[in-house]
């Protein structure tokens, strides 16, 4: 399930780093989901979802900053953003 929220970001790193966008099964496919997975972008967006996920399992009712901080911290998923380092996402008070 979490692969589908990432399946446009993938698509696109792999598009910029390889040309294509699936690396298919061949015999280079396992260097270049590899070199995918090693991506910043998709570095950033890994761990955008698991402070999301960790933050749900932490609370008992989302509320709007909540929400918002998600939003925000989700910004990462979106393809069109360039690489580079990802802003602080750090944990609403």
């Amino acid at each position: 399930m979490l692969w589908y929220a990432l399946e446009h970001l993938d698509q696109t790193v792999m598009l910029r780093l390889r040309g294509v966008t699936d690396a298919g099964s061949g015999a280079g496919a396992p260097h270049w989901d590899a070199d995918m997975l090693a991506d910043p972008q998709v570095i950033a967006a890994l761990g955008a979802l698991d402070g999301c996920i960790t933050d749900l399992s932490d609370i008992d009712r989302i509320d709007r900053p909540t929400i918002e901080w998600m939003r925000q911290s989700l910004s990462v998923l979106d393809p069109s953003k360039s690489p580079g380092d990802p802003e602080d996402r750090t944990r609403r008070s």
